[in-house]
């Protein structure tokens, strides 16, 4: 899921979330407010609303205006810790779960939306740009509120039915196969061991284990021990058999080879 300012080149807007900054809007000198969009893999807007994000440095600004935009890329992959960002209302979450079900917690994330991120409102709160602009109207902070309730009992649900990414690599084709798991221990982590060759596989390993950690998880892999040191194997071999899942990847090499005839990976 892209997630661009309207004035990004070369975008044609399909499966993407689309930030037009209002300019008109001015909170006592604060110019924080977008229109959002999204559009499906249409191209066709299906749902529009508005949010307000925040950076730190404009309340260090020298003009009297202080205008959000300058600071923000084009394309947003992943807000620093210097922004934050919060729904103008209720409304907005609303929408974001009701047509992206299964990304709007990601999207929220990568936003450092103050509902979402409990531990980002309760450092931005105090901040005098977050209260003149995003939090300027009851609307924002009960909207802020009730959307930090919702999602605390989406992450519980959540847990109850899991789920983690196994990747298959293929003629360099990468292949995404989704294994539920009933959980009827919400407060259970599970430790996962993430085997393969490495050099080869490096992308897919990241992919695997930010899964898991997404998945408030642990994530145990190769990195951790010198895999051609024979008696590594057995801390290996222990580490493995002391872990709840194991996920292989296989692409088109093999690991190492020791005396035994046993494969390392």
């Amino acid at each position: 899921m892209k997630i661009v300012k309207a004035d990004a080149l070369g975008c044609d807007y399909k499966n993407t979330i689309v930030l037009s900054y209002n300019k008109g809007w001015n909170d006592f000198g604060y110019k924080t407010e977008y229109i959002i969009k999204y559009f499906d893999e249409n191209g066709e807007c299906v749902w529009d609303s508005s949010l307000k994000i925040y950076c730190k440095q404009l309340d260090f600004a020298s003009s009297e205006c202080h205008e959000v935009d300058s600071f923000l890329s084009s394309e947003i992959e992943q807000l620093n810790d210097d922004f934050c960002s919060i729904g103008c209302n209720y409304d907005y979450y609303l929408k974001l779960k009701q047509y992206l079900p299964n990304e709007y917690g990601v999207i929220l994330k990568r936003l450092n939306d103050l509902a979402f991120n409990i531990n980002k409102w309760s450092i931005f709160k105090e901040y005098v740009g977050v209260q003149k602009s995003l939090l300027r109207t009851e609307m924002a902070e009960e909207g802020r509120d009730k959307a930090a309730e919702m999602l605390e009992e989406d992450k519980m649900n959540l847990f109850e039915k899991m789920s983690y990414l196994s990747l298959n690599k293929k003629d360099s084709d990468i292949e995404k196969v989704k294994y539920s798991i009933d959980n009827k221990n919400v407060k259970k982590k599970y430790q996962i061991f993430i085997s393969s060759t490495y050099t080869d596989l490096v992308e897919p390993r990241q992919k695997v284990r930010d899964a898991i950690l997404r998945m408030m998880h642990f994530p145990v892999g190769m990195e951790m021990f010198n895999a051609g040191d024979e008696g590594q194997w057995e801390i290996i071999q222990g580490t493995i058999e002391s872990s709840d899942y194991y996920v292989l990847i296989i692409g088109n090499r093999y690991g190492t080879e020791i005396e035994n005839g046993a494969m390392l990976g």
